[in-house]
């Protein structure tokens, strides 16, 4: 006679659904992490990588404060569309937000009025 092979069957369908269920428990973990790290709330609106100064001011509101520096240098890139082009020294602005006791200090990079980062700052500042 020939062995039953359905009982490993089942047993084989259980584990990949335990995987699966367990994937989608913790895929909104996984993915918070990616999406807080390029994005702020700013009360109902979303600030995110970008964004153009103007855009985030808006948004937020004025900074809490505002740094500026140039970075000498020629540099040399593509566009998004995949043209070349050089920049002679890049403009660097650092905005930090104080959104209250509760919440973290977020401070903001700009780059030639761009959005590159966005960070948590360490402690409550």
């Amino acid at each position: 006679m020939k062995p039953s092979t359905r009982q490993g069957s089942a047993r084989h369908g259980n584990r990949i659904n335990q995987r699966r269920w367990a994937l989608w428990l913790l895929s909104p973990l996984l993915l918070s992490g990616s999406a807080l790290a390029d994005s702020m709330n700013c009360g109902v609106n979303l600030v995110v990588e970008g964004d153009l100064k103007f855009e985030v001011e808006e948004a937020c509101g004025k900074p809490h404060s505002k740094e500026s520096h140039f970075i000498d240098g020629v540099f040399q890139g593509r566009d998004r569309f995949g043209r070349p082009f050089q920049l002679d020294g890049i403009r660097v602005d650092t905005w930090t937000y104080r959104f209250g006791p509760n919440r973290f200090t977020r401070i903001l990079r700009f780059e030639n009025n761009r959005l590159v980062r966005i960070d948590k700052a360490r402690r409550r500042l």
